[in-house]
């Protein structure tokens, strides 16, 4: 467990970085947020479901098994379409996309991790 909110405190730093160095601020009176878009209930249902199945990975999974990280994986992939599609303007989705390409070298690490040393 401990492994899990290591790793995920060192990704939300990667991705405060990343979204301070990549997104564009945009006009006054139209902040960017997901809230303001017709995507906004979609994105919403696909947030509250993958919650669900991360929270219900690391209830009823053994420890360091790389589910968590796959389901992460494609929360943000998902996350970053819903991003592209209805705020191209602010990069967001670059973010997105980063991270769930830095989650796919994370999953493939514990991949590693967990055939070496569980199986």
């Amino acid at each position: 467990m401990r492994i899990y909110i290591g790793t995920f405190l060192l990704l939300a730093c990667v991705q405060l970085f990343l979204k301070w160095k990549m997104v564009k601020p945009l006009d006054v009176g139209y902040g960017g947020e997901m809230y303001e878009t017709n995507g906004y209930k979609p994105y919403i249902w696909t947030t509250i479901t993958f919650t669900i199945l991360c929270l219900a990975a690391l209830w009823f999974i053994p420890p360091v098994n790389p589910l968590v990280s796959i389901l992460l994986m494609l929360y943000l992939g998902v996350r970053g379409v819903f991003e592209y599609k209805y705020l191209r303007d602010t990069n967001k989705h670059m973010v997105s996309f980063w991270m769930t390409a830095i989650m796919l070298v994370v999953t493939v690490l514990f991949f590693i991790i967990w055939k070496v040393y569980y199986q």
